[in-house]
C-alpha cells in the first residue's frame, strides 16, 4: 500500500518531498560553459529573485534558505491569462494545477542550506513560479502562497546555446528511455518529453537491495528519512514537446527515477502506470556493443 497521502492522485503533482542531501549522484556545475546563470532564493513561505529577465537557455540555480525542502516549477500563462487569474484558478481547485500552464520545468528540491541548478529554455511572456512540496499535513506550500511572477522579455543579444548532451533520457506515456547507458563522471544529460502528458524526472538514490517500489511504499509528505533511499533532485514537470538538461556528477550505485505527475483523464499517478526505473551504475562502463 502507498503513503495515505498518495492515496489521492489528484494531488500527486504536488507530492514532491525530496532530500538533495550529500550523495553519489548529485546535480551541479560540469565542465563545460554553461548558459546565463538566474538565481532563484526558497524560504517559508516565498521565493526571491529577479521579476525581469531576457528569454532564451538559462541556468537555473535555487538556493534554499528556509527551514523546509523547496523546489521551484516554472509555469508560463498564456497571453490572456495573468497571475491573478492562476492564483484564482488554484483556490478553486487546489488539487491540480490549470489546464491552460505550460510547464517548462525547474529544480526538484533542495533541503535546507542547499542549492542545485538545471538548464531550462524560457520562451517571452508571463511565468508563475510554485513550490509544489507538501508540509507533514499534506499542504502543498503554494497553498501557502509560495508563489512569484516573472516576466521573461525578448532577447537583446545573441542567444546562449543548449548544452551539448552525453545521454539524452526520453518521456512519455508511461516510460523512460535512454539512448546510451549513464556512466559514471561529469554529465550532461538532456531530458525530452515525447509523450503526450507533461512529465517530470525524480531522481533517487536507493539502499542497498531496494527498489523505486520499496522506496514509494514507505514515502511520508514532509519527512525526509526513507529506509528505501532518499531523493537527490531531477526536473519538475516538462509540457510535451519541451526538453531540458541536468548537469549530474555520477558515481557508482543504485538508482532510481519515476515520475509522480498525475493523467489527467484517470487522475492516477504515472508511476502507478509504470513510469519508474531502477538503475544500476557500475564503477567500470560496460564495454561497447559490437
Amino acid at each position: 500500500m502507498l503513503p495515505g497521502c498518495l492515496k489521492s492522485p489528484e494531488l500527486s503533482f504536488l507530492l514532491l518531498t525530496y532530500c538533495l542531501l550529500a550523495t553519489p549522484l548529485s546535480s551541479g556545475s560540469v565542465g563545460a560553459a554553461q548558459p546565463p546563470e538566474v538565481v532563484i532564493v526558497a524560504e517559508e513561505y516565498a521565493f526571491s529573485g529577479p521579476d525581469r529577465i531576457a528569454g532564451g537557455w538559462k541556468t537555473i540555480r535555487l538556493k534554499n534558505q528556509g527551514r523546509e525542502i523547496h523546489h521551484v516549477q516554472f509555469l508560463k500563462l498564456p497571453e490572456k491569462k495573468t497571475g491573478e487569474d492562476f492564483n484564482e484558478a488554484l483556490a478553486a481547485d487546489s488539487t491540480r494545477l490549470p489546464s491552460w500552464v505550460i510547464r517548462y520545468g525547474g529544480v526538484n528540491s533542495v533541503i535546507p542550506e542547499a542549492e542545485a541548478t538545471v538548464i531550462i529554455e524560457l520562451d517571452p511572456g508571463d511565468y508563475v513560479l510554485i513550490c509544489g512540496i507538501p508540509d507533514r499535513r499534506g499542504l502543498p506550500h503554494v497553498v501557502h502562497g509560495m508563489t512569484k511572477s516573472l516576466q521573461v522579455t525578448a532577447l537583446n543579444q545573441s542567444p546562449a546555446s543548449a548544452p551539448a548532451a552525453d545521454v539524452t533520457i526520453s518521456m512519455k506515456e508511461f516510460s523512460y528511455a535512454f539512448d546510451r547507458p549513464l556512466t559514471v563522471g561529469e554529465r550532461m544529460v538532456r531530458v525530452r518529453n515525447d509523450g503526450t502528458q507533461a512529465h517530470e524526472l525524480l531522481l533517487l538514490t536507493l539502499a542497498p537491495g531496494a527498489s523505486v517500489q520499496d522506496f514509494l511504499e514507505r514515502y511520508q509528505p514532509g519527512i525526509l528519512g526513507n529506509p528505501a533511499g532518499r531523493t537527490i533532485g531531477g526536473l519538475t514537470g516538462l509540457s510535451p514537446g519541451r526538453e531540458a538538461f541536468l548537469p549530474l556528477l555520477v558515481e557508482p550505485g543504485r538508482y532510481g527515477i519515476l515520475c509522480f505527475l498525475a493523467d489527467p483523464r484517470r487522475r492516477t499517478p504515472h508511476f502507478m502506470a509504470g513510469m519508474w526505473m531502477d538503475i544500476d551504475i557500475p564503477a567500470v562502463a560496460p564495454p561497447a556493443t559490437p
